[in-house]
C-alpha cells in the first residue's frame, strides 16, 4: 500500500490540500482530463483542505512486465461538500453506472463517503472503470481490491 496526497496547487493562491488516499502496491495515481476546483478551503493550522470543490483522478494498475501498459484502470470524481458531521464517519457501498456510447452498458462503481469534523466536509469518491472499446477496464474485484486498501489507508486530514 501507498499513500498519495492528493491537492490542488494555484500559481497565486499556493496549495490546498485535498485528501491522502491509499492505493494498493503496482497502481498508480494519475491526472484526470482537469485540474481540481477549489471552490472553498478551511485553513487547520499551517494546511489548507478542500471543504468545497471537485477533482478528477485516474488509477491505473500497471503490469509489472510492460510499464507502459495499464491492465487495469479506473476513474476517481471526488466531491467536497461543506458539513457540520459530529465524528469521523466512513462508508462505502458497491453499485453499478451506466457508462459507454451506445449501448450504454452496466459497469461495476463503487461509492466511498468520508465525514471529517476536523475540516468540516464530507468527500466523496465515485469510482468506476475506464471505457475501452466500449468495454470496462477493470473488473468487481478490481475495484473491491482498491476500495478496501482506501478503506485501510484513507486519511482526510
Amino acid at each position: 500500500m501507498r499513500e498519495h496526497l492528493l491537492s490542488a496547487r494555484h500559481a497565486v493562491l499556493g496549495t490546498t490540500n485535498i485528501l491522502i488516499l491509499a492505493v494498493p502496491d503496482g497502481w498508480r495515481v494519475l491526472d484526470g482530463p482537469s485540474q481540481p476546483e477549489v471552490d472553498r478551503w478551511t485553513q487547520r493550522g499551517d494546511l489548507r483542505w478542500m471543504s468545497q470543490g471537485h477533482a478528477f483522478y485516474r488509477l491505473a494498475w500497471v503490469a509489472p512486465d510492460a510499464p507502459d501498459l495499464a491492465r487495469a484502470e479506473v476513474e476517481v470524481r471526488l466531491t467536497a461538500t461543506p458539513s457540520a458531521p459530529d465524528v469521523h464517519d466512513v462508508r462505502h457501498r458497491f453499485t453499478t453506472v451506466r457508462r459507454g456510447l451506445l449501448p450504454r452498458r452496466e459497469v461495476p462503481a463503487a461509492e466511498v463517503e468520508i465525514d471529517c469534523p476536523f475540516t468540516g466536509r464530507r468527500l466523496r469518491l465515485e469510482l468506476s472503470p475506464a471505457m475501452r472499446g466500449n468495454r470496462p477496464t477493470a473488473r468487481p474485484e478490481d475495484l473491491q481490491r482498491l476500495v478496501n486498501t482506501m478503506l485501510e489507508g484513507l486519511r482526510c486530514h
